[in-house]
């Protein structure tokens, strides 16, 4: 569990089917950016053994990834992505709130769980990076330009789940390097949240397979007993 050791894994699913990309095994949470290169590579070696265009993938990623060395990542990968941003301080510009009284929303097409959501395009937004937050050789990253999407409903009570409740609606913030004629805000919001797909899935191979026990604490007989 997490005080210990995890097996994780990338799953790419279609029409039902699901293919392992990578498995990994790592100490506690492990490292976060660390396993998000991970990805990027298997996503990457993937798309050159099946002889996909790179431009064609796109990589989902939670809130843990809403971070500027995670899309940096992406970035220099080729890869698109849409991840979640914690970078709610961008609600305090008064030039952003100005812009969210004055958008225009889309209902976002219902998951199936969950509130019924609206969203809103802010256009490109330059994303600062951490001041913790340094490359392997120790320099800064440089800020990134990406594309922010809003959405927001109906807040009950303290709000639920990631985002802020402002005046009785709870925003989310998203990321994103897709095409805004290609992807609107309501397909962006509602990309992200079919990584629902996902967490069943996930759950059917913890379920299925016993992934939440450890055989062995080296990852080829951990595979070997998977």
């Amino acid at each position: 569990k997490r005080g210990d050791v995890q097996f994780s894994r990338g799953t790419l699913q279609h029409a039902g089917s699901g293919l392992w990309l990578g498995i990994e095994m790592g100490p506690g949470n492990g490292a976060h950016r660390q396993a998000v290169e991970s990805a990027v590579e298997q996503v990457l070696a993937t798309c050159k053994y099946a002889q996909l265009a790179i431009e064609r993938t796109l990589l989902r990623m939670d809130g843990a990834a809403g971070n500027v060395p995670a899309i940096t990542t992406c970035m220099k990968a080729g890869i698109h992505f849409v991840t979640r941003l914690a970078h709610y301080q961008l609600l305090d510009s008064p030039d952003i709130k100005r812009h969210l009284n004055q958008a225009e929303w889309y209902n976002v097409p219902s998951s199936g769980s969950g509130p019924t959501r609206q969203a809103t395009d802010l256009g490109r937004v330059t994303l600062e990076a951490a001041s913790a937050s340094v490359q392997t050789d120790g320099e800064a990253f440089a800020p990134v330009e990406t594309r922010v999407v809003v959405s927001r409903f109906v807040a009950s009570g303290e709000g639920r789940g990631a985002g802020t409740v402002i005046d009785g609606w709870q925003y989310e913030l998203y990321g994103t390097n897709l095409s805004p004629a290609a992807w609107p805000e309501v397909e962006v919001v509602a990309g992200y949240y079919g990584r629902c797909g996902q967490e069943n899935r996930f759950s059917q191979e913890d379920s299925e397979l016993g992934l939440d026990r450890i055989f062995s604490y080296h990852l080829p007989g951990q595979q070997l007993a998977t």
